[in-house]
């Protein structure tokens, strides 16, 4: 399992410092629960998953502003959101090309004002890895479908 963890947190450092965050790994422990706001995509092909990125809904905009290179006072809500939902899209397809190959990347869905992380309707959290990213701790999980 530790290999996959491995994988999972390379693929997020890889995609994360690519966009000139800092990023490091973050020991679940670490992980506070507050108001967040959840990003999710579904892989369809021979791996049928969905994939949840939640980070502190107070730093949507912060990452929103720092990716598109505008102030924070300029990002609009719509704005931080669809950027976070697009921060999902990248993720989601740096992980099916890594690990799926062949298959369908579904379009990001975000939630917001979640306190507590839980695996999508009919899927099973196979994985969680925690990172930490600007000071803001992240949570990446992977879950797989039943049907």
């Amino acid at each position: 399992m530790m290999a996959i963890t491995d994988k999972i947190n390379e693929l997020a450092h890889d995609v994360l410092m690519d966009m000139g965050f800092d990023f490091d790994v973050l020991e679940p422990s670490g992980y506070p629960l507050e108001e967040s706001v959840t990003a999710s995509i579904a892989i369809d092909g021979v791996w049928r998953g969905i994939l949840a990125l939640s980070i502190p809904a107070r730093f949507a905009r912060t990452f929103s502003a720092r990716w598109l290179g505008i102030e924070e006072d300029d990002v609009s809500e719509h704005v931080a959101l669809d950027s976070f939902g697009e921060l999902m899209n990248t993720m989601g397809g740096h992980f099916k090309a890594r690990f799926c190959g062949k298959g369908e990347l579904g379009l990001p869905v975000v939630i917001e004002d979640r306190a507590e992380c839980e695996a999508p309707k009919g899927a099973e959290e196979a994985l969680v890895a925690h990172f930490i990213c600007e000071g803001f701790p992240i949570r990446f999980s992977v879950s797989v479908r039943a049907s």
